[in-house]
């Protein structure tokens, strides 16, 4: 049978490891947040505001034809 201490490193062990894998997919997660962040700022975002842009001016138009045609 295994005595304390023995028992004790393995879990100081697993502790240990736990953390570092916990740090290294916690960097992983965070440099993917970053990465897609700047594909929004850098396309994203303006093609959003484009597609806005678009969808409001055709509502107007639309809204105007058939407020004319009535």
């Amino acid at each position: 049978m295994a005595s304390q201490t023995d028992r004790d490193k393995r879990l100081d062990q697993l502790v240990a490891l736990t953390q570092q894998w916990s740090a290294q997919r916690q960097k992983e997660l965070n440099d993917r947040v970053a990465s897609l962040t700047r594909i929004l700022q850098g396309r994203g975002a303006g093609q959003l505001l484009n597609a806005q842009q678009e969808a409001a001016t055709a509502l107007v138009a639309t809204e105007i034809d058939n407020f004319l045609t009535g």
